[in-house]
């Protein structure tokens, strides 16, 4: 059985680093059954939950984020949707849409909110024939304008974010080598995270003990799992909209039930009639 998906954090203080690394295996596993994704679906799939999920460390408390990719050519929707808890939920449109390709042309969104609040955070960008990797860098740099860089395994369900700290650390003390670039402090540690992706770890021990045998010092893990916030509750009030809509025979069109679906994790709800009618008679 796979161990719940998480980010762990590490610092490297005597270069003035932050290592982020996203152990995705047991997530994409459950997320490719929902869709029932496969061959190029599935490869799109991984790449954009490694390449997004590592963002859920910059999630404060009450703070949720979504990233939408409209792609026009192909046509299709994808929704990533996460919370501060680290709970997450995907949606694709068409839903039997498995046509991905390597490249998309579109625009891509991202929405930052914090509960309770009416103005979210919004950023959209235009893209043109690029990759998961490097659209989610290009929202790093355009948006947040964080100094860092995401990097997906190829060989295990497992990415990287490597972000270069200021100058001075929080502790106020200079770092030693304050003039390294990004470039080149990946170059150097390319290999032990080659190494780690290789192994394709699930549990957290080994891969923090591989990095805290270098200079690497563990800060904490968050787990990111999946989990829709859809209730009875919510979808009977969405049926409840419709029929005030369009009207309650309209809506059963004779039936004696109506089933419906979450379009996020594929649960099904079934209302009696009685209980729809009950309810309205309420509103």
């Amino acid at each position: 059985m796979l161990s719940t998906s998480k980010v762990l954090s590490f610092i490297d203080n005597k270069n003035g680093f932050m290592l982020y690394f996203f152990e995705g295996q047991k997530l994409i596993h459950d997320l490719a059954i929902l869709h029932n994704l496969k061959g190029e679906g599935f490869h799109f799939l991984r790449d954009s939950i490694l390449g997004t999920q590592l963002l859920s460390v910059f999630l404060k408390n009450k703070e949720n984020y979504g990233f939408y990719i409209d792609s026009e050519e192909p046509y299709f929707r994808f929704k990533i949707e996460t919370n501060f808890l680290g709970y997450m939920r995907t949606l694709l449109l068409p839903e039997n849409f498995n046509k991905f390709p390597d490249k998309i042309s579109g625009v891509y969104r991202v929405s930052k909110v914090t509960e309770g609040s009416r103005d979210p955070y919004n950023t959209i960008i235009n893209i043109e024939n690029k990759g998961i990797d490097e659209i989610v860098n290009q929202f790093f740099r355009e948006s947040f304008q964080i100094n860092g860089n995401i990097h997906l395994s190829k060989t295990s369900d497992q990415s990287v974010f490597l972000m270069k700290l200021p100058e001075k650390n929080v502790d106020k003390v200079d770092n030693i080598t304050p003039t390294i670039s990004i470039k080149e402090y990946w170059d150097n540690i390319n290999p032990l995270v080659e190494e780690v992706f290789k192994e394709a770890y699930n549990e957290q021990g080994p891969i923090e003990k591989a990095f805290t045998k270098k200079d690497f010092v563990f800060l904490g893990s968050k787990d990111i799992q999946l989990r829709c916030s859809c209730s009875r509750e919510r979808m009977l009030l969405g049926i409840l909209g419709l029929a005030r809509a369009s009207g309650f025979e309209e809506l059963m069109q004779g039936d004696k039930e109506l089933e419906t679906k979450c379009d996020y994790c594929k649960t099904f709800y079934l209302f009696p009639e009685e209980e729809i009618k009950a309810n309205l008679k309420d509103i």
